[in-house]
């Protein structure tokens, strides 16, 4: 199956067909990570650029810099890639942010997203600057889903 790059998508199972209907569709996430295994769960801890993740017993936390330009979303894609392939849930520190843009608000909502579809949980720390909250109700976020981010930010 083809797909858009960052599109989530359902692929059939390796194996899945006519003649073994029993194997599944494998699930293909927004951001482009394979659903996690959980099974090892390490501690460490790892810095992408300015973001750092830390994992602890299966848990994940990311804390985010106050300015989120295209270096530090970057870094954000590869920590998020990296806590959905080794965690349960996934807390994002974002308290300290005062500087984004819509990429920002974005990459959140597909975190969110891609966290659901492979059942990780997935939260936020810290508030989010008030002008921000505005900005990302300005540009439609806050979509009036119960577990949406930014209805709670």
């Amino acid at each position: 199956m083809t797909r858009d790059k960052g599109a989530a998508s359902v692929e059939p199972a390796q194996g899945a067909g006519r003649d073994n209907p029993a194997a599944g569709p494998r699930v293909t996430g927004v951001l482009g990570a394979e659903p996690s295994s959980m099974d090892a769960q390490p501690t460490f801890n790892k810095a992408f650029g300015e973001i750092v993740l830390k994992v602890e017993d299966g848990s994940g936390r990311i804390s985010l810099p106050k300015q989120m330009d295209l270096s530090a979303l970057t870094g954000l894609r590869e920590a998020l890639l990296a806590a959905m392939a080794s965690c349960a849930s996934i807390v994002l520190d974002w308290g300290a942010v005062e500087r984004c843009d819509l990429f920002f608000f974005q990459m959140l909502c597909l975190a969110q997203l891609s966290c659901q579809a492979r059942g990780i949980a997935f939260s936020v720390d810290g508030a989010l600057d008030a002008d921000l909250r505005t900005a990302a109700t300005a540009m439609g976020f806050g979509c009036g889903i119960p577990e949406c981010l930014f209805r709670a930010a």
